[in-house]
């Protein structure tokens, strides 16, 4: 799956910016659950990651973890006041 790191990057980018931007607890909700959900553009394309090799899966979802990780830390944060 060529360019995963990258698109995984661009859509985490994407979605913190949505986080940004959110002016009320309805809109950091509908960002949170269209890039980061269960049915989100992220965990769309990690479903794809299963068919790499190890190594470059490994480095994918370590990856992802520490995005995700802020990303939530970012939704949990006052609205308005996400960085």
């Amino acid at each position: 799956m060529p360019g995963t790191s990258e698109q995984i990057a661009r859509l985490l980018e994407e979605g913190l910016a949505a986080i940004a931007a959110a002016r009320s607890e309805s809109d950091l909700l509908d960002a949170k659950g269209r890039f980061f959900g269960k049915k989100g553009a992220v965990s769309g394309i990690l479903k794809g990651v299963a068919a790499l090799p190890v190594e470059e899966r490994k480095a994918i979802v370590r990856g992802y973890a520490g995005a995700a990780g802020f990303a939530q830390a970012q939704v949990n944060k006052p609205v308005g006041k996400a960085a």
